[in-house]
């Protein structure tokens, strides 16, 4: 988990990734060096906010919009394959206010 500091309340918009944006990759495919994942869906939880998504095959990153209070936050992240078992997290998470 990543401990955060929420500067000011809103609507977040939070996008989980398996890879850096620059590599242009989905959560499922696999980078030199990597391997591949079947990812099913995508956790988050911050705060009280605890909200699951399904993840394509194709997407590079889950996207969760949520409304954020100011203050100190613990953010979780899960990527869950098709079996139901969270077996890995996000590597990055972008963060940014709407």
């Amino acid at each position: 988990y990543w401990m955060v500091q929420v500067a000011r309340s809103g609507t977040y918009e939070i996008a989980l990734a398996r890879w850096p944006e620059e590599a242009d990759t989905p959560i499922n495919g696999a980078v030199k060096g990597g391997r591949a994942i079947k990812v099913s869906k995508a956790r988050l939880k911050i705060g009280q906010i605890d909200q699951t998504i399904d993840v394509a095959k194709s997407d590079k990153t889950a996207t969760f919009r949520v409304k954020l209070k100011p203050g100190p936050a613990k953010l979780q992240t899960w990527f869950i394959n098709p079996n139901g078992a969270a077996k890995h997290g996000a590597y990055y998470a972008y963060v940014k206010r709407l």
